[in-house]
């Protein structure tokens, strides 16, 4: 099975089995779905009654069976003759398949594509418990006060909530609250201080501990002592984060407590790996725990972080942690706060230290005693476990260990005590760390003991370690620290091999002006970034920019005259394109090995033309490692480095912000505190309105059962709307034009015949003329609105198509807005439209989208296209890309009409440059002067995907 029809397959893989095609909603059960197909379309439950008419509205298209209103069964359309048995005349007139008719609304169960194998003793439940909010509503109800207070009324708290949230300093809140306007609103605080008062009356969660700690220097002060500094260690208690993660109501519905294999067929073949727990470190650890046990495993995250912008010196260190019995992206998202701050580390220059070697001894020493001072906890919660009340209501024993640790590379040789120059993983030494060759993973109790030894030992320094004593993990059970490092996209990927190396080195291969012409004729595309003054002049780079050049770096580097540079630049993006999927399967992981040997085959190319002596770079390595630990973890985008960076924004940058920057991490704590009570209140609120107390008459206790989806409690799921295929403007962008200004401003010569071929074709072969009074209504762009395969069959994504005239400049300060005519897919075959592959489909480039005068009564959107060939059958030797050209005949573009629903998707087409870009080529003009293209097929995941 090919790699894109693995990919494919994989779109299947999802807890949830049954989705209500109307609105694409997915549900656990099928009585989840007969219940929200009852309460939220309700008429379409009888199918035989179904109002077609109201359908059409909804998007749907009327099959043609059924007919209109009052309206007898319209004749079948006689076909076009020159569409069937002309095929090389100048205008191309495929027939517009239905591809709407199959959103007609229905219910399915969508079919079990994967096989699982459980753990059956895992997670087992041991008592009963009430859900974790169910005591404070029971408590408000007991008092017979409102779900708001200590807040007056709802909208009471949802201005509270806005205040405390929108980072507005304390004494702008306090000028806001004094304003005559608030004050006659007759809130329940009037001042700031009553505000600040009312927030701290909330139940909070984990509290906040210092420890001042005393550092020793090895520099004499002037009463002949050795100077030290006191610093302070801000944390929470580990074992008490994780019992309010896993007792958060809101969770209630997205936590699993036991870990399962996947496979793709009955025999358990083609392993299939995404989250955590269908991983193999949470399977194997579950063997050696009692039987019933519940792992929690322990994802930590740290980095130091600046927090002013443009002067000073004042950063903070934060820790922050969150458990794998969460699906990566909850934790990944900041709002649904499923990573949480365990603490600040202490920052120092530590200058009481002489030398530059003793103050970075010191510095390691110093965080990992801190370390460990944070995770004491852990260390009897690993070993013989915790009663924890979980929120689905049941009391499991929770083993807490140690998993991961999300890091940058210098952060992963702080903790693994090694030298800058080691692997943090492996015993790999530097001289051989170009070559792709596996090495074994460091030993746990060997490292241990070298440290205990000290430099004395002469392994210590063939091992690369650091003067580091006891490191923090050394008596955490369960934990091997050298396996605990899961691949890094942003700092290993994007940053490091491919922006720090690959891309710089391919710029001196090419050039750099060249390189940046290169990119600046590039066509526009709404969904990339377009380098209108090329790269050379990026100074402050990022993971999104570096991504942006990812999608474009095949059509920079193509047509290169060594074959060599493009093979190794797609080999590297094979690798980063796979690396980044979030399920894998044994097959994915066989092809990413695959693309790293293709890589590794073809990277002499940088060495012959002088650009490399040798490949010893810590992150290169560290690519070998990323099959190991997809195995280990799941998948890569769980473990992102980009997630901590993001939240440096909400716990350090913010917080310090609404400090007065002086003792500012006490401040920044406080500030936090209050933030997560009244995140922890409107949680409360919202699953507190999805689950009502129903009272029993006939028994003193509260019915704790609810059928309702927890995950309204904070992460509240609307139904999508049932949507068209594409949606255009309420109103046309350009109304009542006539013929002759299409021509002329969208550049459709061939408009006028093609319309009339395609009228007698498809409408009346009678009368199909144009009249001088005929005008269309012409649209600028269009949304298509298509599903995100390969790894999301529900979401829908706007794909934008435009097709806009140029425009003149309002202003003599700006300069005349360019026409962009995009590029799309349509199919190969009208008669096939669903599945399709690369090579089923061609291109299109969109003149215009229209509909046609009244007169005809078609009220289907039309697009006018210019014609591109069919792709070539062999790829290009050196890039791999598809390839293809502009259809023409008689020395003319070929030109046609369909409608606007043949559209399958947008697509992006690389310029065949050659040897040297053409300097009068322009982003404008790229896609009219240019002859042979390249098809992009790293323009997102669901392109890369398509077999």
């Amino acid at each position: 099975m090919s790699l894109r029809r693995v990919l494919t397959k994989l779109s299947g893989l999802g807890r949830h089995k049954h989705r209500c095609t109307i609105c694409q909603r997915s549900c656990d059960t099928e009585q989840g779905l007969n219940a929200h197909m009852t309460s939220m379309h309700p008429t379409s439950r009888d199918e035989d009654a179904m109002d077609w008419q109201a359908a059409e509205l909804l998007g749907v298209t009327r099959p043609s069976d059924v007919p209109a209103p009052g309206a007898a069964l319209p004749e079948a359309p006689p076909q076009s003759p020159r569409a069937e048995s002309d095929p090389g005349d100048d205008f191309f007139m495929p027939a517009s398949p239905d591809r709407s008719a199959s959103r007609q609304p229905s219910v399915e169960e969508v079919p079990d594509e994967y096989f699982e194998e459980r753990n059956e003793s895992a997670g087992a439940a041991y008592g009963e418990c009430k859900v974790p909010f169910r005591a404070w509503q029971e408590a408000q109800h007991e008092l017979d006060i409102d779900v708001y207070t200590p807040f007056a009324d709802e909208d009471e708290w949802l201005f509270a909530e806005w205040l405390i949230n929108s980072g507005i300093a304390q004494s702008e809140t306090e000028k806001l609250l004094k304003l005559r306007k608030m004050q006659q609103l007759g809130l329940s605080f009037h001042n700031n201080r009553a505000f600040l008062k009312k927030i701290d009356s909330l139940p909070e969660g984990v509290g906040w501990t210092v420890e001042a700690i005393r550092v020793k220097g090895d520099r004499v002060g002037a009463n002949n002592a050795f100077m030290f500094e006191d610093v302070e260690l801000w944390m929470r208690n580990p074992v008490d984060i994780v019992k309010d993660l896993l007792g958060n109501a809101a969770f209630a519905d997205y936590l699993v407590y036991a870990p399962f294999k996947t496979y793709m067929d009955e025999m358990k073949k083609g392993r299939v790996t995404g989250e955590m727990w269908t991983a193999d470190w949470w399977w194997e650890l579950q063997k050696r725990l009692p039987p019933g046990a519940t792992i929690a495993p322990i994802i930590l995250a740290s980095d130091k972080t600046q927090l002013t912008s443009f002067r000073g010196d004042k950063q903070a260190y934060p820790v922050y942690l969150t458990i794998g019995n969460l699906p990566k992206g909850l934790r990944r998202q900041p709002t649904a706060h499923g990573t949480v701050l365990l603490g600040y580390l202490p920052v120092s220059k530590l200058e009481i230290f002489s030398t530059s070697k003793a103050r970075s001894t010191a510095t390691h020493r110093l965080f990992h005693y801190c370390m460990t001072r944070i995770l004491e906890p852990l260390k009897c919660a690993g070993k013989d476990g915790v009663d924890v009340e979980c929120a689905d209501g049941f009391v499991r024993k929770v083993y807490m260990v140690l998993a991961a640790y999300i890091a940058d590379y210098p952060e992963r040789c702080l903790i693994a005590c090694c030298k800058g120059n080691q692997c943090p993983s492996c015993t790999c030494p530097w001289k051989e760390s170009g070559e792709p060759r596996p090495w074994p993973y460091r030993a746990r109790d060997t490292i241990l003991d070298l440290l205990q030894r000290g430099s004395s030992d002469k392994a210590f320094d063939a091992h690369g370690l650091t003067d580091v004593v006891t490191p923090f993990w050394a008596e955490l059970p369960h934990c091997d620290i050298f396996q605990s490092f899961p691949p890094d996209l942003l700092h290993q990927l994007h940053k490091g091999v491919f922006g720090d190396h690959v891309l710089q080195w391919c710029i001196d291969i090419i050039g750099k002006d060249e390189v940046d012409c290169r990119l600046m004729a590039m066509p526009s595309h709404p969904a990339f970034r377009h380098f209108g003054k090329g790269i050379s002049m990026i100074s402050q780079w990022n993971g999104g920019e570096y991504r942006a050049v990812e999608k474009v770096f095949l059509g920079v580097v193509a047509g290169h005259p060594d074959k060599r540079l493009g093979q190794v630049a797609r080999a590297l993006l094979d690798f980063i394109f796979c690396a980044r999927m979030p399920v894998h399967s044994d097959e994915t992981l066989q092809f990413m090995t695959d693309a790293y040997d293709r890589f590794h085959k073809y990277k002499k190319v940088f060495v012959d033309h002088g650009r490399r002596e040798h490949f010893k770079i810590p992150k290169l390595h560290s690519l070998s490692h990323y099959v190991a630990m997809i195995r280990l973890f799941g998948a890569a985008d769980g473990y992102n480095t980009e997630s901590p960076e993001r939240l440096h924004i909400d716990f350090c940058k913010e917080a310090y912000r609404a400090s007065n920057h002086r003792d500012y991490i006490a401040q920044m704590t406080t500030w936090l505190r209050r933030r997560e009570a009244m995140h922890r209140f409107s949680a409360y609120v919202h699953w507190t309105l999805a689950h009502p107390l129903v009272v029993d008459t006939n028994s003193s206790t509260a019915d704790t059962d609810s059928d309702t989806d927890c995950s309204l409690a904070s992460f509240p799921e609307q139904a999508p709307s049932p949507l068209p295929q594409y949606a255009l403007p309420k109103r046309p962008s350009f109304p009542r034009q006539s013929a002759a200004q299409i021509v002329k401003a969208h550049g459709a010569a061939g408009f006028v015949s093609s319309v009339q071929d395609f009228v007698k074709s498809t409408i009346s072969a009678a009368s199909y003329e144009l009249c001088d009074d005929d005008t269309f209504d012409v649209y600028k762009r269009v949304t298509i609105k298509r599903t995100a395969p390969p790894f999301d069959s529900v979401t829908l994504v706007k794909d934008v198509i435009r097709a806009t005239p140029s425009t003149p400049a309002s202003s003599r300060r700006l300069q005349d807005r360019p026409a962009f005519f995009d590029t799309a897919l349509v199919p190969l075959n009208p008669g096939v439209t669903h599945n399709l592959g690369l090579k089923e489909m061609r291109v299109v480039r969109i003149r215009a989208i229209f509909t046609l005068p009244e007169r005809f009564h078609y009220e289907h959107p039309l697009i006018f296209f210019e014609l591109f060939n069919p792709f070539h059958a062999v790829r290009s030797a050196d890039v791999g890309l598809l390839r293809t050209t502009y259809s023409v005949r008689n020395g003319q573009k070929r030109v046609g009409i369909m409608r606007l629903d043949s559209v399958v998707r947008s697509c992006f087409l690389y310029p065949h440059f050659g040897d040297r870009v053409d300097r009068t080529w322009t982003s404008d003009t790229v896609l009219d002067v240019a002859k042979t293209f390249f098809l992009n097929e790293f323009s997102d995941d669901a392109m890369y995907a398509m077999p």
